[in-house]
């Protein structure tokens, strides 16, 4: 598997401070040419940005979760599908998780995804 690429390859590869770099993936703007050398790098690298990191910097996600009692089930199933219908043009992420027993185990489950 490849290595993640990192902020610091592609600001060392466009030659400006990952400040800069991060300026630009966060949607701050910057100085035209700078800017296009840095989406170059982001290319060139294949730097995709981690949502994770990201939504514990903002204190939020683009992740929903769907908690069913039994996915086999074919109303459920029937419902999952609409539900991805919805998000696939959505900027969220969908999560399905199977329901455990009780409302107390449901929430430590999703508290630790």
């Amino acid at each position: 598997m490849a290595e993640k690429v990192t902020l610091f390859a592609v600001a060392e590869r466009a030659g400006v401070s990952i400040a800069t770099v991060s300026r630009v993936v966060n949607g701050l703007t910057t100085n035209g040419p700078t800017e296009e050398k840095i989406r170059r790098a982001i290319d060139e690298l294949g730097y995709e940005p981690n949502s994770a990191a990201r939504a514990l910097r903002v204190n939020a996600s683009d992740q929903i979760c769907l908690a069913l009692p039994d996915l086999n089930n074919p109303v459920y199933q029937a419902m999952t599908r609409g539900v991805q219908r919805g998000f696939k043009l959505s900027k969220y992420r969908l999560m399905l998780s199977p329901s455990l027993s009780t409302t107390e185990e449901v929430i430590l489950q999703l508290s630790c995804s």
